[in-house]
């Protein structure tokens, strides 16, 4: 490795939240890039019990940039995949949306964010659920669907996502069968 920036930085204690999800009392100061435009990061925590068995306390990518590059999308905006099952839902059955981190670079489900999500039938009105996304930033809420659904229809799910100042959303589709 040509360029080494190694930084140590010590904290009190890790990350805290208040009640609207925002990082509060948490400061962590920015490591200076030497000979490098941007570099990938890797945070190392010792064990609770205090022992020197140093590792990636949390399993993600960071990123270092300078300080003029500009944040990419999903730094600032929460951009989770959806998934449904089953895709053929007779009206008056179950299907379950999966929140997920989206198949695309960059693209990440945050944990901890609250997810709403909005499912319209043709005809049939809308269905509302509430669900937090866990430690991985996965989530899921299984609804019935309504009977009496005009058949065969789509189904539109929206999903939004919320945490502190940040949002995001996704879609997807099902179809009402006979």
């Amino acid at each position: 490795m040509r360029y080494q920036n190694f930084v140590p930085i010590f904290t009190a204690q890790g990350p805290t939240t208040d009640k609207h999800g925002d990082f509060v009392n948490f400061v962590w100061p920015a490591v200076r890039l030497r000979g490098v435009e941007s570099s990938t990061c890797t945070v190392y925590t010792p064990m609770p019990d205090g022992s020197t068995d140093w590792g990636p306390d949390v399993p993600a990518l960071y990123f270092t940039l300078k300080p003029s590059a500009r944040l990419p999308k999903c730094s600032k905006q929460i951009c989770a995949g959806i998934s449904i099952a089953p895709t053929r839902v007779h009206s008056g059955g179950f299907v379950t949306i999966s929140v997920h981190s989206a198949n695309k670079p960059g693209y990440t489900s945050w944990p901890g964010a609250r997810a709403l999500a909005t499912v319209s039938f043709l005809g049939a009105g809308t269905i509302h659920a509430s669900f937090k996304l866990d430690w991985k930033g996965f989530g899921q809420t299984t609804i019935r669907l309504p009977p009496g659904v005009k058949q065969p229809s789509r189904a539109q799910v929206h999903v939004s996502f919320k945490m502190g100042k940040l949002s995001g959303k996704a879609q997807d589709q099902f179809t009402v069968v006979h």
